[in-house]
């Protein structure tokens, strides 16, 4: 009886182990982008212990944060799908092709008011924020950022 109880015990571990499988989450670039996929991985985030079904409801979502990823990138015209592989371990697989990226024309950062006069007060230089430069959401936060910082100290 005893034997029985154990062989229960971990018939049912296993069987729970393997329904609880972490979702895994495959982002397919074409062309490769390391950037956009590591920065989709960002906002998609971790899929947890999502059954195939779970994953279903979910990938709507997924693809809207992959879109709100690759325009973050300056990526507007990314075709985005995915499906979901119903395999040993359930996962989500995101096809992109993000198209050609914005880029920035015209870029003048400039400081008005009476911190425009101060020599320590500095105007952000970057090569990403130039004419021709691949828009990118990040750089522009940063630099509005710094601009933020240095203003509340004057």
């Amino acid at each position: 009886m005893k034997l029985f109880r154990l062989f229960s015990s971990l018939f049912l571990m296993t069987m729970s182990a393997a329904a609880l499988a972490q979702a895994r989450l495959d982002v397919r670039i074409k062309p490769a982008n390391p950037e956009l996929k590591a920065n989709v991985e960002g906002y998609v985030g971790d899929l947890g212990e999502r059954d195939v079904q779970a994953l279903r409801n979910f990938s709507l979502g997924a693809e809207q944060q992959a879109e709100k990823a690759a325009q973050a990138l300056g990526y507007y015209q990314a075709q985005i799908d995915s499906e979901i592989k119903d395999a040993d371990q359930p996962r989500l697989v995101i096809n992109i092709q993000p198209g050609e990226p914005i880029h920035l024309r015209n870029v003048v950062i400039r400081v008005e008011g009476p911190a425009a006069s101060l020599k320590a007060f500095r105007v952000p230089k970057s090569d990403a924020l130039k004419t021709g430069a691949v828009l990118n959401h990040g750089n522009y936060e940063d630099a509005k950022r710094l601009i933020q910082n240095q203003a509340s100290r004057y």
